[in-house]
C-alpha cells in the first residue's frame, strides 16, 4: 500500500508539474498581444531609454554556392529615426544610410570608388515612417500606430498571431508573434 501512494503522489506530482508548465492561453485580443509582447520584450519603460541599439548577423541567400560564406551585415539604429545598414561579402560591400531626412546608399563602381546614390521618394517616405529602435508595436497607440489581429498562422512550426499594422503615414505593414515567446 505504501508503494501504491508513494507512485500515485509521484503521479500527481508529475500531473500539476506538467499542467504547470503547459501552454498559456491565447491571446483573445489585439490589446493582449500588444500587452504580452511588450512585457516579453522588457517593457515599454525600459525601451524609452534605449538611445541606440546595433545588430549583428549574417543574410540567408535564396541559393547557397558550397564554401561561399553567407554575407555579413551589420545594422546601427539611432533614435530618433536614423539607420546605417552594411552588408559585406567576399565579393562587394552595400551601405544604406537614413540620417531621419535623407537617405542614400553607397555602393563600389566598377573602378572601386565608392558610387552614391540618394533615396528615391518613396524609399526615403518609406524609412521615415520606421520606428527603428523599439518598433511599431511598443505603445502603438501613443504613437497613432493601428494594429489590428489578423488571425493565426503556423510559421516554421510555430503559432504566430499575424497583425496588420497601419502607421500614421499610412503604411501598412504585417508583422507575426510567435504565440509561446510573445515575441
Amino acid at each position: 500500500d505504501s508503494l501504491r501512494h508513494a507512485l500515485f503522489i509521484g503521479i500527481a506530482l508529475w500531473a500539476g508539474a506538467s499542467l504547470a508548465i503547459a501552454e498559456t492561453p491565447r491571446a483573445r485580443t489585439v490589446e493582449d498581444v500588444l500587452a504580452r509582447n511588450a512585457a516579453a520584450r522588457g517593457g515599454v519603460e525600459k525601451w524609452r531609454k534605449v538611445e541606440r541599439v546595433v545588430w549583428l548577423g549574417h543574410i540567408e541567400p535564396a541559393v547557397q554556392e558550397e564554401g561561399v560564406p553567407d554575407p555579413k551585415f551589420v545594422a546601427h539604429l539611432e533614435r530618433p529615426n536614423k539607420t546605417r545598414f552594411e552588408v559585406k561579402s567576399r565579393q562587394s560591400s552595400f551601405v544604406r544610410i537614413f540620417d531621419g531626412e535623407r537617405g542614400w546608399r553607397t555602393r563600389p563602381a566598377k573602378d572601386g570608388r565608392p558610387s552614391v546614390t540618394p533615396f528615391a521618394k518613396p524609399e526615403a517616405d518609406f524609412a521615415r515612417s520606421e520606428y527603428v529602435v523599439e518598433g511599431p508595436l511598443l505603445d502603438a497607440a501613443s504613437k497613432g500606430v493601428r494594429v489590428t489581429l489578423d488571425g493565426l498562422d503556423l510559421l516554421e512550426g510555430s503559432k504566430t498571431y499575424r497583425l496588420s499594422v497601419r502607421l500614421p503615414g499610412g503604411g501598412e505593414r504585417k508583422i507575426w508573434v510567435d504565440t509561446k515567446s510573445n515575441l
